[in-house]
C-alpha cells in the first residue's frame, strides 16, 4: 500500500482551509456531510469524467459550463485533473510542510507560468477570497520556469471565473498566515 493510500483523504490543515484559518486560527470546517458538499463532489467528478449522468439539471449545467470553460483555457493543452499536491518546499515555514491538498486542474503555459484550477460548485464570485486556498496548491506543484502561478477559481454560483497570479513570495505570505493559526490557535496572527 502507498503512502499516499494510508492517511486520511484531507490533512487536518489542507489547502481548502488556509482562507477560514487566515481569517481565524480556530477555524473548522463544517457541513462535510451536507447535500452542497455531495453534490459538489458530484459536479467535480462529472468535469473530470465528461459524465454528467445523475446530476440534476443545475448541476449538469453548473458541470458543463465548468468544461467549456477549461476547454477555452486550455485550447487543446493536455491538463492533469484532481492532481494531489503535497508542501516538501525547503523554503516553507515548518508548520505547512507535508500538508497535502488535491488540485482541481493544472497545466504549464506558454509563458513558463503554470495554471491552477480550483472548482467550486456554488460560490459566487467577491463572496470569498480563496487567494489562500490556491496558494497551499500552488506551493504542492512544480515550480513553474517562471516563477508565477495563473490561477483560477470558477464560481459555479455565479458562472463566474475569478483569475489572479500568485508568486512563491505571496504563497510563502499566506502559508506563514496559516503556520502562526497552526502554531497558536487561540491567538491572532495579524
Amino acid at each position: 500500500m502507498s503512502e499516499q493510500s494510508d492517511r486520511p483523504l484531507h490533512h487536518p490543515y489542507g489547502p481548502s482551509r488556509w482562507p477560514g484559518l487566515c481569517v481565524c486560527p480556530n477555524y473548522t470546517p463544517g457541513g462535510a456531510d451536507s447535500e452542497y458538499t455531495a453534490r459538489g463532489r458530484a459536479i467535480h467528478l462529472a468535469v473530470e469524467t465528461g459524465t454528467f449522468d445523475g446530476l440534476n439539471e443545475e448541476d449538469r449545467e453548473t458541470a458543463m459550463w465548468m468544461c467549456g470553460e477549461l476547454d477555452r483555457m486550455t485550447q487543446g493543452i493536455v491538463f492533469e485533473q484532481e492532481v494531489p499536491t503535497e508542501i516538501v518546499n525547503d523554503d516553507a515555514p515548518p508548520e505547512v510542510i507535508g500538508v497535502y491538498g488535491t488540485c482541481d486542474a493544472t497545466w504549464p503555459c506558454e509563458d513558463g507560468s503554470r495554471a491552477v484550477v480550483d472548482l467550486k460548485g456554488f460560490s459566487k464570485i467577491g463572496l470569498a477570497d480563496y487567494r489562500a486556498q490556491l496558494a497551499g496548491y500552488c506551493l504542492g506543484l512544480p515550480v513553474p520556469s517562471n516563477g508565477v502561478f495563473r490561477c483560477h477559481v470558477f464560481h459555479g454560483g455565479s458562472r463566474k471565473v475569478e483569475s489572479f497570479d500568485l508568486t512563491l513570495d505571496v504563497c510563502f505570505y499566506y502559508a506563514s498566515l496559516v503556520a502562526c493559526a497552526i502554531a497558536n490557535p487561540c491567538e491572532p496572527c495579524h
